[in-house]
């Protein structure tokens, strides 16, 4: 799944479309410096509202030379049964001050 695309990064995540209430899972997240030049990027984790229980980096500032790749993933334990939203972490280049994600509409089934 391309979360998001700009001049400057692709970001992609992978995660399952259906989960069991109380079972962990995660949501991967890889992003690609697609520059000639470095980027510094913040991220910062998503808030999990009262669906979910998350653990992994909330805060990260990572520095990619040009065409890196950087991956990062967060657990979620679902704590309510149905379609849930994911969290969406924000992810911010400061070559641009490009907020490249702040809203997904990426989501999961939770069963009983």
């Amino acid at each position: 799944h391309i979360a998001a695309v700009s001049k400057c990064m692709l970001i992609e995540s992978k995660f399952p479309t259906l989960v069991s209430l109380g079972d962990e899972f995660e949501v991967d997240w890889t992003i690609r410096n697609l520059t000639t030049q470095y980027e510094e990027i913040h991220m910062k984790a998503g808030d999990p509202e009262d669906r979910f229980i998350m653990t992994g980096i909330l805060k990260k500032t990572i520095v990619l030379l040009p065409g890196e790749t950087f991956s990062l993933n967060e657990t979620l334990v679902p704590v309510k049964t149905g379609p849930s939203k994911l969290p969406c972490p924000s992810f911010i280049a400061l070559n641009e001050t490009l907020v490249l994600v702040d809203d997904c509409d990426s989501s999961v089934f939770v069963f009983p």
